[in-house]
């Protein structure tokens, strides 16, 4: 009981659900590539810059204009120690230039700090970044390297994990996708309210509700693992189906609604599938899976804007992303699923375990749902 009640407290206290991706941007375009000049942009969170060099100087938690102005050298000082850019040559003069501007990324205020690199030559470029990740480990960097004629781009994710990368603009958009494949396998795994809403589908599915004459309806342990895989096949199918569409067409700014809305609504099909496993009232769940699913994947596409897609190759990077969420979904099935198939037949399990652990899940939804209304 100490266990379940720990469980508990800290799933209620995790703000998983609420996590908003702390996300740089830097764009690099050559203006001469015989004489390797480029010009760019890097642009960063006033969050995540208050964090770092403490722009709020008089702590009022309302950070101005003029205080990110009065704290341009710190600004500028972070900015040249947070990213190198070389070649075979040896480094390249990098010069954060004045005319600051203040931008918006998915309700975000971010800092745009024009940019002058100058190199010996041009490409390969190798560019290394090492910046926020002191303030936030998660940190990623959207890099982009477009062509002259901005005709083409090339766009990189660099994160702690991978700071550096050797590109020019005439690489292909391989190993792009391949990052993006990667973050939508890192998204779906740090994403609580994803995987507790697979969880509250894939305790039912090894389940079968009995209706015996003269006795209340009650679970029991479904016999059969045909029947057992191809409820979870079809389950799984319509989540999948149903989130790849919304994520598809969100990201590619096809629909559009808004993201607190979205987040609510994830919240509540938490709880109504949590509950349904306590009380049944849809006992065939593929539609309303599917129609759930919309919903989910309207919040996977937040999380995708958030880290920020390419200028061009949208579609390939929303296609990659897409991919590591069946991934990394995958991966939770393969997992559970066996446990539960194992433990099913235990009159421990279908009395007490899953409609406990299904009201836990619901109070963690309700949770959620609380905090963003």
């Amino acid at each position: 009981m100490r266990i379940v009640l720990t469980l508990l407290f800290l799933l209620l206290s995790s703000h998983a659900f609420a996590h908003q991706i702390s996300t740089g941007y830097l764009t690099l375009q050559p203006l001469d590539e015989r004489a390797g000049t480029y010009r760019g942009e890097l642009q960063w969170r006033l969050f995540d810059l208050e964090r770092a060099v403490g722009l709020d100087t008089n702590r009022d938690g309302a950070l101005t204009w003029g205080e990110v102005q009065a704290g341009d050298k710190s600004v500028t000082s972070l900015a040249l120690q947070a990213f190198t850019v070389s070649t075979r040559e040896g480094a390249c003069d990098v010069n954060v230039l004045p005319k600051w501007q203040i931008d918006k990324h998915y309700n975000e205020a971010y800092v745009w700090l024009p940019l002058q690199v100058q190199c010996e030559s041009a490409a390969p470029l190798q560019i290394t970044y090492k910046g926020l990740f002191d303030v936030d480990p998660d940190h990623k960097l959207l890099l982009n390297l477009v062509s002259p004629d901005q005709g083409a781009a090339l766009s990189r994710v660099l994160s702690e994990r991978s700071p550096t990368v050797e590109l020019t603009v005439t690489d292909g958009q391989w190993p792009g996708f391949v990052e993006y494949v990667y973050q939508g396998v890192v998204h779906i795994l740090i994403g609580l309210d994803h995987i507790l809403f697979l969880l509250c589908l894939l305790l039912g599915c090894v389940l079968v509700r009995r209706h015996d004459y003269g006795r209340a309806p009650r679970w029991e342990g479904q016999h059969s693992k045909r029947v057992i895989l191809w409820q979870t096949l079809g389950i799984v199918t319509a989540f999948t189906l149903a989130h790849s569409i919304t994520l598809t067409a969100t990201a590619l700014d096809l629909i559009s609604l808004p993201s607190r809305w979205v987040e609510v609504s994830i919240a509540a099909t938490v709880i109504l599938a949590a509950l349904n496993n306590v009380v049944p009232i849809v006992l065939r769940l593929g539609w309303i899976t599917f129609g759930f699913g919309l919903l989910h994947g309207m919040g996977f596409a937040g999380v995708l804007g958030e880290l920020g897609l390419p200028p061009n190759g949208r579609f390939m990077a929303v296609l990659g992303f897409n991919l590591g969420v069946e991934i990394g979904q995958l991966a939770i099935i393969l997992v559970v699923l066996p446990l539960l198939m194992w433990v099913r037949n235990c009159r421990w399990y279908w009395r007490f375990a899953m409609p406990a652990g299904s009201l836990i899940i619901a109070l963690v939804g309700a949770n959620w749902l609380l905090e963003r209304l």
